[in-house]
């Protein structure tokens, strides 16, 4: 679905009240009323909708199972590759628009007003060219403060759930991310001890790009999913989690990139390249992984085809290029080893 993002879909002037500020999150919700209302013109079923979003559509996905609307518009809900993040923080991008702008303004009052007189266009190039991001705030409609809040209210969707992200999520979102130090600092504050183990958990002979794509893999999206995962098995949800780790020669955009961030989508919708280097591996593991992704929209609680996390020791699906064809189960513990070093559960923020 089409929906407002950055300052478009989030704006962050004080003038702005917090219940209306997360519009990209109204749209979604709106997009999926609008399916609900009309999907049987088109010969669909608006009692077996299933969402599914990968990145910030995983956010998105996860934030509609935490505040769900009503009455619930999905009965299934398939989650790639989120991550999370503290919410709101957008007051000094806003700032800097407002100051790119040119705008001549002492109120909130008079800054929105000239914001929202200037083109689009310029906005979108200040934003590319400063770098400016802005993010939802918890507004207690769209977005909860915390997972953990949800899950004991009870309020989230009860509804079947498929999740999972990708071995090398960070090694494409390096170029963006502070020192490898600084990021540990970030995580632990001044637990120096807690810094240091997990410091000691990576290789002392890894390179600075290659700590900050596994510090950022494991902390954001692992251990993260991972978390999310058996908070709500334990709540008697059906869970399912896979972990994608395949690596072609015509997906890659580098070298060393590994199964980064995104590099599943083409095998999901079956649309990666087909040239001289597409393998018989690559088709078969798309063949794969597409017959469980729709094997789970059609019949979500029968799941994907493998155990429901919590159900046995290997209960974790690892879509590889040994094992193409159907995928294996393996323990989650050989995927979560850094896990222990981050405690991300007391954190599940609901982005």
């Amino acid at each position: 679905m089409n929906y407002r993002t950055n300052v478009f879909g989030f704006p962050a002037s004080p003038e702005i009240p917090l219940h209306q500020r997360n519009l990209g999150f109204m749209d979604q919700r709106k997009a999926l009323a609008w399916v609900s209302r009309n999907i049987g013109a088109f010969g669909g079923d608006p009692s077996k909708v299933t969402i599914f979003g990968e990145s910030v559509g995983g956010y998105s996905v996860k934030q509609l199972l935490i505040n769900p609307p009503r009455p619930l518009p999905f009965r299934a809900a398939i989650i790639q590759s989120q991550a999370f993040g503290p919410a709101g923080g957008g007051e000094a991008s806003w700032a800097t628009l407002v100051k790119e702008l040119e705008c001549n303004a002492t109120t909130a009052a008079q800054q929105l007003a000239c914001v929202l007189d200037a083109p689009a266009e310029a906005i979108r190039n200040i934003l590319d060219y400063r770098g400016l991001s802005f993010t939802p705030v918890v507004d207690n409609i769209t977005n909860g403060p915390f997972l953990n809040d949800a899950f004991y209210q009870g309020s989230i969707a009860e509804v079947p759930i498929l999740i999972g992200t990708n071995a090398d999520e960070g090694t494409v979102l390096t170029s963006v991310m502070p020192p490898p130090e600084q990021m540990l600092g970030a995580i632990f504050g001044n637990n120096t001890a807690s810094k240091e183990l997990a410091r000691l958990h990576y290789p002392s002979n890894a390179t600075v790009a290659e700590l900050q794509s596994r510090i950022l893999t494991d902390y954001s999206y692992t251990c993260t999913t991972s978390a999310i995962a058996e908070l709500l098995a334990h709540g008697y949800q059906n869970v399912w989690r896979y972990f994608f780790n395949a690596t072609f020669p015509n997906n890659a955009p580098f070298k060393e990139a590994g199964a980064w961030h995104t590099s599943e989508i083409p095998l999901v919708f079956g649309t990666y390249r087909v040239d001289n280097e597409t393998t018989a591996a690559q088709v078969r593991l798309s063949d794969s992984m597409q017959s469980a992704w729709a094997g789970f929209a059609k019949h979500p609680e029968d799941g994907p085809g493998w155990p429901m996390v919590g159900s046995q020791d290997k209960d974790l699906q690892l879509f590889d290029t040994n094992y193409a064809v159907r995928g294996r189960t393996i323990d989650r513990n050989l995927v979560d080893t850094a896990c222990s070093y981050y405690d991300v559960s007391a954190q599940l923020n609901g982005l």
